[in-house]
């Protein structure tokens, strides 16, 4: 190959390497993640620029994990600069690439540790961590480095997040000790180490929330250079204690009955490295010595919730106007998780604020989902609007109340009212009389009988007739027969469902009894004995001609 080919091929190469991400990865890179320059395997970095900046790295479905922060061609050998500054746009584009997420780009410049540890939280879903962090605890995290005061009001909180999952774990100076410097510029090598130790490793679950009855399902997934010789996927809570864990090669989590409350769920894998390495010792001279390189990473952790369904009541009575001082609380418990109410809570007041308590009730009861329970309070004041209120609690949470508002009133005897014969008539009597009548009742109440006599005397003794029957509201028709002709009284009254009886309701009247024609004597005419000088028996003899 002529020298002109040979600088053709090198421009060409450099150019692509300065493209960035968005190029694919060229052939003939095979043994691009080690043959640095500038980067020996002794290097602390090494491992994570051997991640982020490996073709060979795959990502979920066959995708490139390549960040491609460009290196530099010095010579015949790549040379990554691992303590230069890292670009910020080459920052964004790394974790837009290794979380998949679309991002703004970037302006050019350079970004401070504590920016790129927020950033990189954020992507990772931690950011509901920081922000719920009281300061407290981020300063108990962050005390370990002496300069931490130094970090952004700001980012204080996230740089804490980033710290306690050993995303970033400070810098250690020569002849100073471990130090932060939240405010100094992101370099190439810190960059690496930060994406390897949040993205390399990845869990994923069928969503970010479940009902406490769901089984949770998780699953880890690993891409490496090297060849993985174990995983374990764990599961903890928002207090960091782990609440059960898989290993294996299963890369599956299963898990149900969880307690309400924030997860996390931490992938972890080891891989291990086999090299070959001539040694050399005097008197032994050389030999070959293979060298086993194990290393543990560990995934920023996929965050979920567990959710427990609240139980809810739903208040069955007492509803609308009320007659018993002490009247019947019905209330019906439905739980979607199929828990069994453990506790309810009851209260009467005045007010629709409940904040003047009249009855209040904790009972403790086991009550199935979709159970009822009932109760009476103490006696309660009458005409007034009163107001109701149940929950039911689960176990764990309190349901929400379910509320009535409802009155007692006093009980008020049903009323009746007549409707035919109309008192004082004389009503022609053929062997039967039919009367009719109608009542109100109390709302609440039902009527139940109605009690019926008749008489000759306003005394009613004795009665000529006496009925005692059930009568359910409406018009009632009662027919009598056997009743003499003359004067008459009638009276009847009802009873409702208490057992509370009407006033009687009576009428008084006549009856006049029909006489058919053959009944009718004939008149008396002159010779018949009736004396006709007489003036009376002459009036009557000149009615019954007419």
């Amino acid at each position: 190959m002529s020298k002109l080919a040979v600088a053709a091929t090198v421009a060409i190469l450099v150019l692509a390497l300065s493209a960035g991400p968005a190029l694919a990865c060229p052939s003939g890179w095979g043994t691009y993640s080690s043959t640095w320059g500038d980067v020996s395997s002794g290097h602390w970095s090494f491992e994570y620029i051997r991640v982020v900046a490996s073709p060979a790295v795959a990502w979920q479905s066959g995708e490139s994990f390549w960040v491609a922060w460009p290196p530099h061609m010095q010579g015949w050998r790549f040379h990554y600069h691992p303590a230069s500054t890292l670009e910020h746009g080459h920052w964004r584009g790394g974790v837009k690439r290794a979380f998949a997420l679309s991002l703004p780009c970037a302006s050019g410049g350079s970004i401070t540790r504590a920016s790129a540890a927020s950033e990189l939280i954020r992507a990772a879903g931690l950011g509901w961590v920081a922000d719920q962090m009281t300061l407290a605890q981020a300063q108990a995290i962050l005390s370990q480095f002496p300069d931490h005061a130094a970090t952004p009001s700001g980012l204080y909180r996230d740089v804490a997040v980033a710290v306690w999952y050993g995303l970033m774990r400070g810098d250690d100076v020569p002849h100073v000790g471990l130090r932060l410097n939240p405010n100094n510029s992101l370099t190439r090598e810190q960059g690496a180490a930060l994406l390897a130790r949040a993205a390399l490793a990845r869990v994923s679950t069928d969503r970010t929330s479940y009902f406490r009855t769901e089984a949770i399902q998780a699953s880890g997934l690993a891409r490496a250079v090297d060849p993985i010789v174990s995983e374990t996927l764990r599961l903890h809570r928002d207090d960091h204690a782990q609440l059960a864990s898989a290993s294996g090669r299963s890369h599956a989590f299963a898990a149900s009955g969880l307690p309400p409350g924030r997860y996390y769920a931490v992938y972890e894998f080891v891989t291990e490295r086999s090299e070959r390495i001539l040694r050399w010792a005097p008197g032994w001279g050389f030999w070959w010595e293979t060298v086993i390189t194990r290393r543990t990473w560990r995934s920023a952790p996929a965050v979920f919730s567990v959710v427990n369904r609240l139980p809810a009541v739903t208040l069955l009575a007492p509803q609308g106007d009320q007659t018993d001082p002490q009247p019947l609380v019905r209330l019906r418990v439905h739980d979607a998780d199929g828990d069994a109410a453990r506790q309810l809570q009851v209260q009467v007041a005045t007010d629709p604020g409940f904040g003047s308590l009249l009855w209040s009730a904790n009972p403790h009861v086991t009550l199935s989902s979709g159970g009822e329970w009932t109760g009476h309070p103490s006696p309660l004041p009458l005409d007034q609007t009163l107001h109701v209120r149940a929950r039911a609690w689960d176990g764990l949470d309190w349901g929400a109340w379910s509320a009535h508002s409802f009155a007692i009133r006093p009980p008020v005897p049903p009323t009746v009212q007549w409707l035919a014969p109309s008192g004082g008539s004389r009503v022609f009597y053929e062997g039967s009389l039919e009367v009719t009548f109608s009542g109100t009742v109390q709302t609440g109440a039902q009527f139940a009988q109605y009690e019926l006599q008749a008489a000759v005397n306003p005394g009613f003794s004795p009665t000529l007739a006496h009925r005692l029957a059930p009568y359910s509201g409406g018009t009632a028709r009662v027919t009598l027969t056997g009743l003499p002709g003359g004067n008459l009284w009638l009276r009847v009254r009802l009873q409702d469902s208490r057992g509370l009886w009407s006033p009687w309701g009576s009428v008084s009247l006549t009856l006049v009894e029909a006489v058919s024609p053959g009944a009718v004597p004939p008149p008396a005419w002159p010779g018949d004995g009736t004396d006709l000088g007489d003036p009376q028996s002459a009036r009557e003899r000149t009615r019954l001609t007419r």
